[in-house]
């Protein structure tokens, strides 16, 4: 059995997979799938085929396009399938809201192969969603398989102090990976829909990784500040200083760790409900709407935070820390039943 701590290298230096565009054009002239042309390349199958003899008796897949790697390894283990979303859902969300035939193509294809997928689980699987509503909907197309809910786990780090609540100007924070679709989709509707409204009593952070050329281009148009690829230090004197967490989602599914990390610090939130779908009930922090004129009034009406307010959050976020995430998932791996494929 590997340690803990083990890691196998697959990918040695970065290819045209890594990037985006020459990634979608193969899938297009291959007719294969982009996430999996992208995610699952030669050195990711290389490492699977060195795996099959070792002795592990539990098989965690994460995501189902990754269910394809199964023909390299030999059955009579325990395996799940970490879903992480809704795959026809996302990959359908993805694709109504974009423009570009070529990314439509690709959603439309990537939803049909998650049929085929799901379709193609073995007797015996264990599929994990992030959420209820994500394990309804794959219930209903296999209720043969065994489904459970691990949400999306958080670090719980609450804040030491806090901005001052009765400034004019209050500081609203973006924090996720800014090379991933939907969250550049998320911003570019914060632009539209909300910075108007917001501009006049705000500033507005952007902090995330890897930024694209479009991003850098948006945050310098609005005159946001960019903070991107920053440490753990860095991200942290940053929930320091913010007002707010924002997560101005156009559509979503699963759960979003981004609401979670906010409420392990404390920091209130405000969401479209788009950016909350798949949570069940929300701590008093979290503030759900669609409206711009909502958002800006919560912004400047709040003038101070009770600190009962901001227990009960960090014990919401407490709730799904990845210690407690760990022990549950352990106890899943053990019920598990052994099945072929």
């Amino acid at each position: 059995m590997r340690q803990q701590n083990d890691t196998i290298a697959h990918s040695a230096k970065q290819t045209w997979r890594d990037r985006k565009g020459p990634s979608a054009l193969v899938s297009l002239a291959t007719g294969s799938d982009y996430w999996s042309l992208r995610h699952l390349g030669p050195g990711v199958r290389r490492t699977i085929r060195s795996l099959a003899s070792e002795p592990f008796d539990v098989l965690l897949v994460n995501y189902l396009y990754s269910s394809t790697l199964l023909k390299g390894l030999p059955g009579g283990r325990r395996l799940l399938i970490d879903t992480q979303n809704y795959d026809p859902a996302v990959f359908g969300a993805l694709r109504d809201a974009s423009q570009n035939p070529l990314i439509r193509l690709l959603c439309r294809r990537a939803i049909r192969l998650s049929v085929r997928q799901l379709a193609a689980l073995p007797q015996g699987a264990v599929l994990i969603h992030v959420s209820e509503a994500d394990a309804e909907n794959y219930r209903r197309d296999r209720p043969d398989l065994a489904h459970v809910v691990i949400e999306n786990g958080c670090s719980v780090h609450p804040r030491i102090q806090s901005p001052n609540y009765q400034a004019n100007q209050k500081v609203i924070m973006f924090v996720g990976s800014l090379s991933a679709q939907m969250n550049q989709d998320a911003l570019n509707h914060f632009a539209i829909h909300f910075w108007p409204a917001l501009r006049q009593s705000t500033q507005f952070r952007v902090v995330g990784s890897r930024p694209p050329a479009g991003i850098k281009s948006l945050c310098a148009r609005h005159s946001w500040q960019l903070f991107a690829n920053v440490s753990e230090a860095r991200l942290e004197s940053l929930y320091a200083e913010a007002h707010f967490a924002v997560l101005p989602f156009a559509y979503g599914e699963g759960s979003k760790l981004k609401l979670m990390e906010a409420c392990g610090r404390g920091v209130p939130v405000l969401a479209t409900t788009a950016g909350l779908r798949g949570i069940a009930s929300l701590p008093p922090l979290v503030f759900p709407t669609d409206s711009p004129e909502e958002w800006c009034r919560r912004v400047r009406e709040t003038r101070t935070l009770e600190a009962s307010l901001i227990d009960r959050t960090i014990e919401f976020a407490r709730n799904l820390s990845w210690p407690r995430l760990a022990d549950r998932l352990a106890d899943i791996c053990r019920a598990a039943p052994v099945c072929s494929w």
